[in-house]
């Protein structure tokens, strides 16, 4: 894809300089759908079967897009083994099962999907006894006075929010975590029928170190049962109330290795902030003979972002380097829960603080029910919730250059899809960067063998790849970085 662009000026041909071409148009207008579509044909083609994280087919995926990364002059940025640079950034995927989960009292006994739901935990085939301790909310002022190191805990929150107190607990020295997060056994029934389905199969997350922390959800009724106190007597228990449980979990793990490619273009005198465009390129793979090709989901946010990153690789060369750097990474594990990003943000390659904004592309090759006719569309999520420069820096990159209808109906905290939580852009929103998701959103063909290369609009890869080139080019080259003046709801 490499493209080399000279001026002639009386007969002379030269490179020109940054005083010469100031006008980002010169190289936005290198990004083309036919470019992109010979890109997008080789990632969503069968022998990519699916590129599902940790695959055969993904692994062919990184390959072809470190080699486009090195073929464009990206720099790659990630220490290896030997001492070298390279362009993957490798994490590794916990693929586990639960085979078996119990909690017991004495005689009475509690069972995975029958009388409690395990979240997590591995006990490696042993059953483990433990003091359990009441600390009502879980708040921190919960466990004021309260040894739990070594022990099990029990807390309760009808919000639902009971699992991001287990992080607390695990810091307190607890081993294991229980929570009530229904008022009544027939609201935890209704909630145990809604965890089957998701529980049933196997859960990809990133590998962590030690042993995983147990994690159970029970009804009040056999809350009751544990603490080995009558059901109405739980309502009004005082924290502290300690009982002793024994518990099992067994679970079949696998570890699967993936990574993220990265590659860099260096900035000037501002070289040190950073900003950030992505797109995964993994999908769902295979599933018997059939093929999530993936076309829309993401092989088109993935060759729209290697248009743009040819773009400022071009414009590097030919001396027009931006003030900041631009980095650039192909996210894997998406599909697994926003993994690949998550990752990243954990064990960013720059400081995050020095990272000024993250613009994400996933699925913008194909028409959605509202722009059955118009392909010169994306919708927007994301851009006015933490910064209002961002969003109106955004708003003029498209009045001035490519003019695409501009669909905020997603926009919203409240809106039932949620797309700002639900691909890669929210993993660095999370740590007050401010981010873009730019999407198609779903449409007939999402996650499903239907998702192929004739489905796709290449014009309309090609305005939104442009689109994110100026706004990132902006953003690059102003002298003040951007303000954070917002804070998104939760």
């Amino acid at each position: 894809m490499k493209k080399i662009f000279l001026i002639v000026v009386w007969g002379v041909w030269i490179l020109p300089s940054v005083a010469q071409v100031p006008n980002p148009a010169v190289f936005g207008q290198t990004i083309t759908r036919h470019e992109l579509s010979e890109a997008l044909q080789i990632l969503a083609a069968a022998d990519m079967e699916g590129r599902e994280a940790g695959s055969p087919g993904q692994k062919k995926a990184a390959a072809y897009i470190s080699d486009q990364f090195h073929k464009m002059g990206l720099k790659p940025v990630v220490s290896d083994s030997g001492g070298g640079k390279s362009y993957y950034q490798p994490l590794v995927l916990s693929r586990s099962k639960i085979l078996t989960a119990r909690v017991r009292r004495n005689s009475q006994k509690l069972t995975h999907l029958k009388e409690m739901i395990c979240l997590n935990g591995n006990t490696y085939g042993n059953e483990v006894k433990v003091p359990l301790v009441f600390v009502q909310k879980g708040n921190p002022e919960d466990y004021t006075g309260l040894d739990v190191k070594g022990k099990a805990v029990l807390m309760v929150d009808y919000a639902e929010d009971a699992i991001e107190k287990k992080e607390y607990a695990l810091e307190q020295g607890a081993v294991a975590f229980f929570a009530v997060t229904t008022r009544t056994a027939s609201q935890f029934n209704r909630q145990m029928k809604l965890f089957s389905f998701y529980l049933s199969r196997p859960k990809v997350e990133l590998k962590e170190s030690g042993k995983p922390f147990p994690t159970f959800m029970i009804s009040p009724e056999y809350a009751a049962v544990l603490l080995n106190v009558a059901e109405g007597e739980f309502q009004t228990l005082s924290r502290g109330h300690s009982s002793e449980v024994q518990y099992k979990v067994e679970v079949e793990e696998t570890f699967l290795s993936t990574e993220n490619v990265v590659g860099i273009v260096e900035g000037t005198d501002k070289k040190e902030e950073v900003i950030v465009i992505t797109a995964h390129y993994d999908h769902i793979g295979k599933q018997g003979e059939k093929i999530y090709y993936g076309a829309d989901d993401n092989a088109s946010g993935t060759v729209a972002l290697l248009e743009i990153a040819e773009a400022f690789a071009e414009a590097a060369k030919q001396g027009v380097r931006p003030r900041r750097s631009v980095l650039f990474i192909a996210l894997t594990a998406e599909e697994k829960g926003l993994l690949g990003s998550d990752y990243y943000t954990q064990n960013p390659l720059f400081p995050l603080e020095k990272t000024v904004t993250n613009l994400n592309m996933d699925m913008v090759g194909h028409l959605d029910q509202n722009h059955t006719q118009n392909p010169r569309f994306v919708s927007v999520v994301g851009s006015d919730w933490l910064s209002s420069e961002l969003h109106e820096i955004h708003e003029t990159a498209n009045q001035k250059y490519v003019q695409l209808e501009l669909d905020y109906r997603f926009n919203s905290p409240t809106h039932p899809e949620m797309f700002y939580y639900r691909s890669d852009q929210y993993n660095f929103a999370k740590f007050g960067i401010p981010v873009i998701f730019y999407t198609s959103a779903d449409h007939e063909d999402y996650h499903k063998p239907t998702d192929t290369v004739d489905k796709i609009k290449f014009e309309r890869i090609e305005g939104v790849a442009q689109l994110i080139f100026y706004t990132a080019w902006e953003i690059a080259n102003r002298e003040k970085r951007l303000k954070v003046d917002k804070t998104p709801p939760h």
